[in-house]
């Protein structure tokens, strides 16, 4: 841990520990809720499961990867149209978070994960 502002109110820290790279990508899907025929078929948005989750390999890393996938609809329309689907990755790795000390409180120091760096994949 790095502490800093050793004289201050608010102190604040880089600490590493165990944590998960993420890398997600986004797409569309067609969708037509219109038609019961597709639906009861299994057809209105081609197959795609609305929510997976797995493990993945990564090269010669067998299973090293969580890969979970999210499919969701953002207009409140029965279609036909497209929804959105996002599929990200979570490699197991060193993190760096910042962290804050306010008063006896140890907080992260923003609330998005984006803001963490990724030091080294495991």
């Amino acid at each position: 841990m790095q502490p800093s502002n050793q004289g201050s109110a608010n102190r604040w820290a880089r600490l590493k520990s165990f944590g998960f790279g993420v890398n997600c990508t986004r797409s569309k899907v067609d969708f037509d809720l219109s038609d019961v025929d597709n639906i009861a078929k299994g057809k209105a948005w081609l197959g795609t499961n609305i929510f997976e989750s797995g493990v993945v390999g990564d090269g010669d890393n067998i299973a090293s990867v969580l890969r979970v996938s999210v499919l969701r609809k953002t207009t409140s329309d029965c279609g036909p149209g497209q929804l959105d689907m996002q599929v990200c990755d979570l490699r197991p790795s060193v993190v760096k978070y910042n962290l804050t000390l306010d008063r006896g409180n140890l907080t992260f120091k923003s609330s998005s994960w984006r803001s963490d760096s990724v030091v080294k994949r495991l």
